[in-house]
C-alpha cells in the first residue's frame, strides 16, 4: 500500500468515526413529549427548539448566534395559525436552526420572561401580544421582536438578522444593550388589591362587573376543573379539527331549533345573528346590542339551553397545573362561594364562556 493511500484509508477511518459525533451534537427539537401541553404541539416541528435554560443561553455564546425567542402559549389562535405557516415550513426551519438558536416559551410557564419581551415589544414598537418573537443577544438583551408575520414576510426578516448579526454582532449587541428598558417603577396596588377583592362592582357601582366575574368563575369550574384537584391552564384556541374558535360559535339554524322562539328573537337581535358574520365557523353569543329587561330574561333561559351542547363539544385543554395560576383562582374563589358563581344576566363575557 502506498503512502497516499495509507493517508486515505486513515482519513476515511477517522471520518467514520467523527461522523456519529456530530450527527449526535446537531441540536434537535427538545420539546417532543414535553410535559407542558403547548411545548408539546411543537414538538414535531422541523424546527430544532430548545428550552429557555442556562444550557440554550450557554449554547448561543459558543455559537455566538443571536437566540431566537417565540414565546405563546395553548390559548392563543395567531400561535397556532404561526406554527402552521412557518415553523412546519421546511426552508423557514432550516433558517432558524442554521442562523440562529431557536427557542419555544409558554408564557404560562415563564411569566416573567414574557412580561420582560411584552415591554421591550410596546417600547419599540407600540403594540404587544402573541405570538411574540423576539431575537436576543447571547448576553440576553433583546435586540428587535416582531409579532405574528407571513410566512413569506418572516422568512425576509429572518434573512435580513443573520446577515446583519454576521456584519455586525458588535454593533447589534451596542443597541441591545441601550434599548434595554429601565427597571419598572412599582404601580400604586390600591386599585388593583380593590378589584381582586370580586369590589369594583361596588366601588364603581357596575353590577355587571359581579355577573361577569360569576361567569368567569363558572366556566372555570366547568371547564378548567382537574377530577384530581387543582384547574388546568386554559382551552385552545382551535378545536380537535383545527377550527378557530370553533367550540364556542353557532348556526343561526342550530339556534332556531334549538331555542323557543322568543328566546331565539332576542338572540337574534342582541347576538346580531342578522349582521355579517365575523367568525368563519358561526357567530358569537356577546351582547352587541343592548337587551331589554325581557331579553335579559330570554337570554338567560337561552344559555342554560345551550350550555350543555356547548359542553359535548371537542375543546383541547391544557392540562398543566401552575401552582401560581391556581393561588390566584382560589383567592377568586374563597371570595366569591361556588353556589353563587352563575350569571343571572347574559353579559357579553358570561354569554361567551356560557354558550
Amino acid at each position: 500500500m502506498s503512502g497516499f493511500e495509507r493517508n486515505t484509508a486513515f482519513a476515511t477511518l477517522l471520518l467514520s468515526l467523527l461522523l456519529p459525533v456530530a450527527v449526535a451534537a446537531a441540536p434537535v427539537n427538545q420539546l417532543v413529549n414535553h410535559p407542558s401541553p403547548y411545548l408539546a404541539l411543537h414538538g414535531s416541528d422541523p424546527v430544532a427548539w430548545q428550552e429557555w435554560n442556562a444550557a440554550t443561553i450557554a449554547r448561543a455564546k459558543r455559537k455566538n448566534k443571536l437566540l431566537f425567542v417565540s414565546v405563546g402559549y395553548f390559548a392563543c389562535h395567531w400561535c397556532h395559525v404561526m406554527q402552521r405557516e412557518s415553523y412546519k415550513n421546511a426552508q423557514i426551519a432550516a433558517l432558524l436552526n442554521r442562523d440562529f438558536i431557536p427557542v419555544k416559551v409558554d408564557r404560562e410557564l415563564n411569566s416573567g420572561l414574557d412580561d420582560a419581551l411584552q415591554t421591550f415589544s410596546a417600547q419599540l414598537n407600540g403594540v404587544a401580544g402573541w405570538p411574540l418573537n423576539a431575537f436576543v443577544t447571547p448576553e440576553g438583551f433583546p435586540a428587535f421582536v416582531v409579532l405574528y408575520a407571513p410566512p413569506d414576510d418572516f422568512r425576509k426578516l429572518l434573512s435580513h438578522l443573520a446577515e446583519r448579526w454576521a456584519a455586525d454582532p458588535a454593533g447589534i449587541r451596542r443597541l441591545a444593550r441601550q434599548a434595554a428598558p429601565p427597571p419598572a417603577q412599582p404601580p400604586d396596588r390600591a386599585p388593583l388589591t380593590a378589584a381582586r377583592t370580586a369590589r369594583a362592582a361596588d366601588v364603581l357601582d357596575e353590577p355587571r362587573y359581579r355577573e361577569i366575574a360569576r361567569g368567569t368563575l363558572g366556566f372555570m369550574q366547568d371547564e378548567l376543573l382537574d377530577p384530581g384537584g387543582g384547574l388546568y391552564s386554559s382551552t385552545s384556541a382551535v378545536d380537535a379539527a383545527g377550527r378557530e374558535g370553533a367550540a364556542y360559535l353557532w348556526e343561526p339554524d342550530e339556534l332556531k331549533r334549538r331555542l323557543p322562539p322568543e328566546a331565539f328573537a332576542a338572540a337574534r337581535r342582541v347576538w346580531r345573528l342578522d349582521a355579517p358574520r365575523s367568525f368563519d365557523h358561526g357567530y358569537l353569543p356577546a351582547e352587541y346590542r343592548t337587551p331589554t329587561a325581557d331579553e335579559r330574561r330570554l337570554l338567560a333561559t337561552a344559555v342554560r339551553i345551550l350550555r350543555p351542547v356547548r359542553q359535548a363539544r371537542s375543546l383541547p385543554k391544557d392540562d398543566k397545573l401552575n401552582a401560581s395560576l391556581n393561588g390566584l383562582a382560589l383567592s377568586a374563589f374563597t371570595v366569591e362561594p361556588f353556589n353563587s358563581i352563575r350569571p343571572t344576566v347574559c353579559t357579553p363575557t358570561a354569554c361567551s364562556n356560557s354558550c
